[in-house]
Protein backbone atom coordinates (compact mmCIF):
# COMPACT_ATOMS: atom_id res chain seq x y z
CA UNK A 1 0.00 0.00 0.00
CA UNK A 2 2.64 2.25 0.76
CA UNK A 3 4.29 1.72 -2.76
CA UNK A 4 0.72 2.60 -4.38
CA UNK A 5 0.84 6.17 -2.27
CA UNK A 6 4.40 7.20 -3.25
CA UNK A 7 3.57 6.91 -7.23
CA UNK A 8 -0.02 7.72 -6.98
CA UNK A 9 -0.19 10.15 -4.19
CA UNK A 10 -4.22 11.36 -4.94
CA UNK A 11 -5.36 7.86 -6.24
CA UNK A 12 -8.18 6.08 -3.67
CA UNK A 13 -7.88 2.33 -2.53
CA UNK A 14 -10.82 0.02 -4.14
CA UNK A 15 -11.28 -3.53 -2.58
CA UNK A 16 -13.60 -5.42 -4.60
CA UNK A 17 -15.87 -7.86 -3.08
CA UNK A 18 -14.61 -11.20 -5.32
CA UNK A 19 -10.45 -10.62 -4.28
CA UNK A 20 -11.54 -9.48 -0.53
CA UNK A 21 -13.25 -12.81 -0.11
CA UNK A 22 -10.97 -14.82 -1.82
CA UNK A 23 -8.17 -13.73 0.51
CA UNK A 24 -10.19 -14.04 3.64
CA UNK A 25 -11.10 -17.99 2.28
CA UNK A 26 -7.17 -18.76 1.33
CA UNK A 27 -6.40 -17.42 5.66
CA UNK A 28 -9.20 -19.83 6.59
CA UNK A 29 -8.11 -22.32 4.27
CA UNK A 30 -4.45 -21.90 5.67
CA UNK A 31 -5.20 -21.78 9.24
CA UNK A 32 -7.61 -24.66 9.03
CA UNK A 33 -4.47 -26.64 7.01
CA UNK A 34 -2.32 -25.83 9.97
CA UNK A 35 -4.45 -27.16 12.41
CA UNK A 36 -5.56 -30.49 10.23
CA UNK A 37 -1.75 -31.67 9.24
CA UNK A 38 -0.83 -32.17 12.89
CA UNK A 39 -3.87 -34.15 13.58
CA UNK A 40 -3.28 -36.62 10.92
CA UNK A 41 0.50 -36.77 11.09
CA UNK A 42 1.05 -37.14 14.62
CA UNK A 43 3.88 -39.46 14.58
CA UNK A 44 5.83 -37.50 11.41
CA UNK A 45 8.61 -35.68 12.71
CA UNK A 46 9.39 -38.78 15.12
CA UNK A 47 9.61 -41.41 12.49
CA UNK A 48 11.92 -38.99 10.15
CA UNK A 49 14.15 -38.61 13.12
CA UNK A 50 14.25 -42.40 13.61
CA UNK A 51 15.19 -43.33 10.38
CA UNK A 52 18.12 -40.54 9.79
Amino acid sequence: MDLAHTYFPYSKVIIDKYHFVRQVTWAIEKVRKSYRNPCLHPYENTISEAVD
